[in-house]
């Protein structure tokens, strides 16, 4: 007797059709979906240090919505040891902290906080 294949592994297999009703048009396999033209990176500079903050659109969106409070910011876009620079770096003027937010969002179209 065959076993019926797991959802997770016709997930793997992409075959997300498998488990709708015969008949439901897929518009859009989240399973398979890849970006085909990544962003360019959003690169900046701290005490002589070049960092490239991730693109948005590679993290998970729940941890996005902190990305205003300077510590989640750096321990969401940033790579682990930037992240550490980052949180570490003094004098970091609010001026500066607000210019570095206000391009990042820019840069990526994610509006202003709290939209």
């Amino acid at each position: 007797m065959a076993s019926t294949p797991s959802p997770a592994s016709r997930r793997k297999a992409g075959n997300a059709a498998a488990t709708l009703a015969a008949g439901t048009k897929v518009h859009l396999n989240l399973d398979t979906y890849e970006n085909e033209e990544p962003a360019e990176p959003f690169n900046f500079v701290l005490g002589g240090r070049a960092i490239t903050a991730k693109d948005p659109g590679d993290i998970d969106w729940r941890l996005l919505a902190d990305i205003d409070d300077p510590d989640a910011f750096a321990d969401t876009v940033l790579e682990e040891d930037d992240a550490v620079y980052f949180k570490d770096y003094t004098p970091f003027p609010a001026r500066k902290l607000n210019a570095l937010s206000t391009a990042y969002r820019e840069h990526y179209g994610l509006g202003n906080p709290g939209n």
